[in-house]
């Protein structure tokens, strides 16, 4: 995915993901060296059954490895309903041309 053109949050992201709840959600994400990348954030959204419940695992970029793929998790309620999307969040601090990977997404 592109970074963007701008500061703030991008995402990319599956829609109704099969996920069970309970599950735990694991994540291999390339981050770009050099980027104005500031945090990343796994993330599931639960349905209109969850009441739109948001699960995430933010991670500052400070804590990740720059140039290199990055494993990261996600662990889903037990009780949690039938979600609406499961994705990442790519936060930047002001405009990139870089892209980010996504990879390897298991449960």
């Amino acid at each position: 995915m592109s970074l963007g053109a701008a500061a703030g949050d991008g995402s990319a992201k599956v829609v109704s993901p099969p996920v069970p709840a309970g599950a735990l959600v694991t994540f291999r994400i390339w981050i770009p060296a050099g980027s104005t990348l500031t945090a990343v954030q796994p993330y599931a959204l639960q349905g209109a059954a969850g009441g739109w419940a948001w699960s995430g695992n933010w991670q500052s970029a400070s804590s990740l490895q720059a140039g290199n793929w990055n494993t990261l998790t996600l662990q889903i309620p037990p009780t949690a309903a039938a979600l609406a999307e499961l994705g990442v969040v790519f936060t930047l601090s002001s405009a990139s041309s870089a892209a980010a990977y996504v990879d390897s997404v298991k449960y």
